[in-house]
C-alpha cells in the first residue's frame, strides 16, 4: 500500500484477531512518486462512511480514530469554474428553468480535480480482520511464484477462514471468497453505495468494503452513476458493480487454477471455474432478490421480481 502501514494486531476478548493500520502516516516502499500522506477532509469522510456502512449492516473495514497533523498537504481539487457553474445551474433550476445536463455530477466530469490546493493533514487508524486483497494473490500468480502463492493462500485461510476452510483446501477457500464477494456487492446495491474503484487491489478477500477512496452514496437514482471521475466508461458505476465483481473473481480464479495445476495437476479446475461463474451469479441474485423483496414487503419471488423490475423502470425514467 502506498500510504498504509500495519502497526500490529489485537485479539478481542471474544478471540477475534484484528489488524490495525495507519493510513496517511507517510511514504512506504510502494508509494512510488506519492507522499504517503492523507488530508483531513478525506480521512473524516472515510471515518464517517465506514462507520455508516457498518451500522447499515454492510461488511466494511472500520475506523478507530482520526488524528489531525500540523502538515499542510497539497492535493488536486476541483477548479472554481466547476463550483460556479454548479451554483449558477442550481439558481436557474430554482427559478423554474428545466433541469439541464449541467448537474453537479456532470460538471465534475467536465472539470475533474486538477487545481493544486493546500489542506490540513491527518492520520487515520483503521481496523479489519485483515487487509488482504485479491491482488495479493494475483501478484504471486503473475510472477509465476507458486510457492509464494501457496504461502499466501495458507495465510489467508488462517486469517479469514479459520474454522470454515481446512488447511490446504484451496477450492473451498475460493468458493468462500466468491460467495462473500457476491453478497457484498448485493449489500452495496441495497444502500445505494458505489465503491468507485473496484480494481483487485481495492477488493478484500474477506468480503468487506475496503479502501474507501472515490466512493459515493447515490442520492438520485441513476443506474450508471459513479463518483469516480477517472471511470469515463462507467464500468464501476452503481448498476455495473455486480459485473465488476464477476470480473474480479474470474481473474482471481486463474491464480487458484495455476496453484491447483502446480499441486494436483488440475484436479479442481472445473470446480474453480464453476465457482467463478455459476456460484457467483447464483449467490448474488439470491441475495439481491431477497433484499428487493424485503424492501417491497413481498415474500413471493416471482411477483416480487416483476414488481421490482417495473419500479426500477419508473425510477430510471422519472429522476
Amino acid at each position: 500500500d502506498g500510504r498504509a502501514m500495519s502497526i500490529g494486531e489485537v485479539v478481542t476478548p471474544q478471540g477475534k484477531r484484528l489488524e490495525l493500520q495507519l493510513k496517511g502516516a507517510g511514504r512506504t516502499p510502494y508509494s512510488r512518486r506519492f507522499d504517503g500522506r492523507a488530508v483531513l477532509r478525506s480521512s473524516i469522510r472515510e471515518f464517517l462512511a465506514s462507520e455508516s456502512l457498518h451500522h447499515l449492516g454492510v461488511p466494511t473495514t472500520r475506523a478507530l480514530c482520526v488524528i489531525g497533523t500540523d502538515d499542510s498537504i497539497q492535493r488536486a481539487w476541483y477548479p472554481d469554474t466547476a463550483t460556479k457553474r454548479s451554483t449558477d445551474d442550481s439558481a436557474k433550476e430554482e427559478g423554474g428553468t428545466p433541469k439541464g445536463k449541467n448537474t453537479h455530477g456532470d460538471l465534475r466530469r467536465v472539470f475533474p480535480p486538477h487545481m493544486p490546493k493546500r489542506e490540513p493533514g491527518a492520520v487515520m487508524c483503521r481496523v479489519a480482520p485483515s487487509f488482504l486483497r485479491f491482488a495479493h494473490l494475483e501478484l504471486f500468480w503473475r510472477r509465476g511464484d507458486m510457492e509464494g502463492l501457496k504461502m499466501m493462500m495458507d495465510h489467508v485461510i488462517r486469517r479469514e477462514f479459520a474454522g470454515s476452510v481446512a488447511e490446504g483446501d484451496y477450492a473451498t477457500m475460493f468458493e468462500e471468497v466468491v460467495k462473500k464477494m457476491a453478497n457484498l456487492v448485493a449489500e452495496w446495491l441495497r444502500v445505494g453505495y458505489v465503491q468507485g474503484n473496484m480494481n483487485s487491489d481495492n477488493t478484500a478477500l474477506g468480503g468487506f468494503t475496503i479502501d474507501l477512496g472515490p466512493f459515493g452514496i447515490m442520492e438520485e437514482y441513476d443506474p450508471l452513476w459513479t463518483p469516480f471521475t477517472s471511470d469515463q466508461e462507467r464500468k464501476f458505476s452503481y448498476s455495473q458493480q455486480p459485473q465488476a465483481g464477476a470480473v474480479n473473481v474470474k481473474v482471481l480464479s486463474e491464480a487458484f487454477k495455476a496453484l491447483d495445476k502446480h499441486l494436483t495437476g488440475g484436479k479442481s479446475e472445473e470446480r474453480l471455474e464453476e465457482a467463478a461463474t455459476e456460484l457467483y451469479v447464483e449467490t448474488f441474485f439470491e441475495k439481491h432478490r431477497g433484499i428487493c423483496r424485503a424492501k417491497l414487503g413481498i415474500s413471493d419471488e416471482e411477483s416480487g421480481k416483476e414488481l421490482w423490475e417495473g419500479l426500477m423502470g419508473v425510477m430510471g425514467g422519472s429522476r
